[in-house]
């Protein structure tokens, strides 16, 4: 079953447009969706939740159209962006009296649990934190929550390192209870590719790929290669090429047939990052 499913949704603004976006969102497991800035992931994001209306196309959270059952949605997610917008006034005591009157599910035993583990002071008010330690502190909050949906917009993008590792271990134990879900949307492809289950990347308004990772690393490899060969190459296991000063790397699918038909080619196994970047910035048209 999907968490999310959006169907031919269009939303324009001037000099941009989300374009005929259709992606699956399986409940249980973390969906990565990555993009360059601007690509449309916020406002992708931003439909979702119904902070924004889209001009046509559909929305589905469990399998019910998101906006006739509005309250309901919002009580099963949650969304962290990447500038939290806290109340600067509150302690985390304010917080927890404040989110459970707000939230049915909300855990002050939870809450506190990670204010202390991400090692944030009772006694000092949110808005003297750190960016740093806002960014956790709207994780605690999230987390708290307990939503079945965990939306997460850039969030770890204020994070050293090793917090950002930390944060990557909580939501890859979060999804063990296969009723919660992650749409976990970032730049940082690395944190995508150690703890995705899925990769959605949208470019310039549109999907170029939605694929379980797993598939991805099994079945696309990369080829770099003379022209010569390139030509040689069947254009049927061809998703992209770019043009490089003496060579030609090609990203190809079905590596195994690949490699059986011109076994002369070495294919190179490349991570998520390798094929975003070859997806992005290369060609997909038939060769010349």
């Amino acid at each position: 079953m999907n968490a999310i499913e959006v169907i031919d949704l269009n939303k324009s603004f001037e000099g941009f447009k989300l374009d005929n976006v259709s992606i699956k969102v399986p409940k249980g497991l973390i969906t990565g969706l990555v993009g360059e800035n601007g690509a449309g992931k916020t406002t992708l994001i931003n439909l979702i939740t119904g902070s924004l209306e889209p001009d046509s196309g559909e929305i589905l959270i469990d399998g019910k159209k998101a906006d006739k059952r509005k309250e309901e949605v919002l009580e099963k997610l949650y969304l962290v962006m990447d500038e939290p917008l806290l109340i600067d006034d509150f302690f985390p005591r304010d917080y927890n009296t404040m989110m459970k009157g707000i939230y049915k599910k909300w855990s002050s035993q939870d809450f506190f649990y990670y204010v202390k583990l991400f090692d944030l002071p009772l006694e000092k008010k949110v808005g003297n934190y750190s960016r740093g330690m806002k960014v956790k502190f709207n994780f605690a909050l999230a987390l708290a929550t307990n939503p079945e949906l965990l939306i997460l917009d850039e969030a770890t993008s204020g994070l050293d390192p090793l917090m950002r590792d930390d944060i990557l271990e909580i939501l890859t134990d979060y999804v063990q209870n296969k009723d919660h879900t992650v749409l976990f949307s970032s730049h940082i492809v690395s944190d995508l590719d150690k703890i995705a289950d899925k990769i959605i990347f949208i470019h310039k308004g549109k999907v170029m790929l939605e694929e379980d990772k797993k598939n991805i690393l099994c079945n696309y490899g990369i080829v770099r290669c003379t022209t010569s060969d390139f030509h040689d190459i069947d254009p049927a296991y061809i998703i992209s090429y770019r043009k490089m000063n003496y060579k030609i790397n090609v990203l190809v699918k079905d590596i195994e047939k690949v490699q059986n038909t011109y076994p002369k080619l070495l294919i190179e196994n490349p991570d998520i990052e390798d094929i975003i970047l070859l997806i992005g910035k290369g060609e997909t048209q038939c060769k010349g």
